[in-house]
């Protein structure tokens, strides 16, 4: 049994990285897009509710046919079929009892729970949830990944308290695009940050699952040729002060995330060596794609050799001056005081005008376009926030390490990620908050009196720009690359703004 199990393809990494195993489906685009391990929990929500279960079949039967799953139904005449277990029992401790045993049979594998609807119809909404909120801790003690497939807009207030629950949401749509009908899919959570809330085109066609990728639908990311690639990173690592960043050719067609769009815009004029210091946690990733961009035409370079032309400094072991460290122990408003920061809190006027601004202005470009044009612009907005926010974080960081006598290229003890985290809150938006550690590698944040969100309603969390600021600091004052979402919204009618954050070494 044991090694039956060490061979499974979720839990290939968790030897190796001693953390939980990343679920690979064999599908190229796929796997560059979503980041799940053993012990998540995701929210599928699909409008015909099959594309959903269409989906992960064929990626299964195709792609990886060593993905071990489950579907645990309702329809008692489905029993005995091969990968379903039959939900059974009379009353909802029964049904949670059988839901359990299932759990410890297929220890490590992935659950589909297709019941959730019928759930929700014989049952209060609160005592569902309630066990749900229990499942997803099971998840992680017995590394399953488990899915709750429900029909999108059935059953809006429990869809809306799952998202904020679950760990990601993933939203299948149809809709008529030109002559046709277009299948789609929204990812929030379990994927990288700048793939967060992208909406992707898919088709299926044949045995291929095809998913929109650079301008194109494809199963297989277009290839740049390794040796260019490592050659051109070569020359930028060598001198990247000389190398000034510009837009390229192919800036405005190329198929860019709203994350990778708003950075190419935000660095323009820079050069890369100024890009790298503002990302010390992945100096080398951000070059290679700096340089994959320059390849592929979205940037261009003009080379000025009047610049320092030496290579990046390598970042120094975890440290802070005995007078720096000793101000750290101080209430969070003194620290705040005596590095002079003050509280530079944007009101909510600001946020709420500035929105209204961008949706007038996405009127204006779409004005004779189709409704979901418009819809995609304004799905981006949060991203750009959460983009914008994170470099401005970063920038004022490397402006204000220094000031204190501090090496940008140390990075800050994580003993005082807490305290720096809500110190930059306060300073920032002057927003209290609690922070907890869960682990060596997960924070939770309350945010108290968050007025970001203030008097709004929404279906999904909205304060991304929070979000991309605590992102922005863990990695120019921590040197970590962090994932910070937002679990709990005040728009959803939660009583707090809260929030997870995970870091990476």
């Amino acid at each position: 049994m044991e090694q039956e199990r060490s061979s499974h393809p979720l839990a290939e990494g968790a030897r190796e990285a001693k953390r939980p195993g990343k679920l690979v489906t064999g599908h190229q685009i796929l796997d560059k897009i979503l980041t799940v391990y053993q012990g998540n929990s995701i929210l599928m929500l699909d409008e015909t509710y099959s594309e959903a279960r269409n989906f992960m079949q064929l990626i299964i039967e195709k792609y990886n046919p060593g993905l071990k799953f489950v579907e645990i139904t309702d329809r008692i005449s489905l029993a005995n079929r091969e990968n379903l277990e039959v939900l059974t029992g009379d009353t909802l401790a029964d049904k949670v009892f059988r839901v359990n045993a299932i759990r410890r049979k297929h220890a490590g594998e992935i659950l589909v729970h297709s019941y959730l609807p019928s759930l929700l119809i014989s049952q209060p909404q609160d005592n569902v949830l309630k066990y749900v909120d229990g499942w997803k801790n099971a998840a992680k003690e017995f590394e399953t990944v488990e899915i709750f497939l429900m029909p999108s807009n059935s059953f809006k207030e429990t869809e809306r308290k799952l998202i904020a629950l679950l760990d990601c949401r993933v939203e299948f749509s149809v809709t008529r695009k030109d002559s046709r009908m277009a299948k789609y899919f929204v990812i929030s959570g379990c994927c990288r940050a700048e793939f967060n809330m992208k909406e992707f085109e898919y088709l299926v066609e044949g045995d291929k699952l095809l998913v929109e990728w650079e301008g194109s639908l494809t199963d297989r990311p277009a290839q740049i040729s390794e040796g260019a690639l490592e050659k051109k990173y070569g020359e930028i690592v060598e001198k990247p002060a000389t190398f000034i960043i510009q837009k390229g050719a192919n800036s405005e067609r190329a198929a860019l995330t709203v994350s990778d769009y708003t950075l190419i815009h935000q660095i323009i004029g820079m050069s890369a060596g100024e890009v790298s210091a503002l990302f010390p946690e992945r100096p080398k990733e951000i070059l290679q794609r700096l340089a994959k961009w320059d390849l592929a035409g979205v940037v261009s370079f003009k080379r000025d050799f009047s610049r320092s032309a030496g290579p990046i400094p390598e970042s120094k072991d975890a440290g802070y001056s005995v007078l720096n460290a000793l101000r750290l122990l101080l209430p969070d408003r003194l620290v705040a005081w005596s590095y002079k920061m003050g509280t530079q809190a944007v009101p909510l006027e600001y946020f709420v005008a500035n929105r209204e601004a961008l949706s007038t202005v996405i009127d204006m470009l779409t004005e004779n376009a189709a409704n979901k044009d418009k819809n995609d612009y304004l799905k981006s907005m949060p991203q750009i926030e959460r983009s914008v926010l994170e470099m401005a974080a970063r920038r004022a960081a490397l402006l204000e390490v220094p000031r204190h006598h501090e090496s940008t290229a140390a990075a800050a003890a994580r003993k005082y990620i807490p305290k720096i985290m809500r110190v930059s809150l306060l300073s920032a938006f002057i927003l209290r908050s609690k922070i907890d550690k869960i682990s060596d590698t997960e924070y939770h944040i309350v945010v108290h009196n968050c007025y970001i969100c203030g008097n709004q309603t929404t279906k999904v969390p909205m304060c991304s720009s929070v979000s991309g600021g605590l992102e922005g600091v863990c990695g120019t004052v921590f040197k970590l690359k962090a994932d910070c979402t937002e679990v709990r919204c005040k728009a959803l009618g939660d009583r707090n703004c809260e929030f997870r954050l995970r870091l990476y070494s």
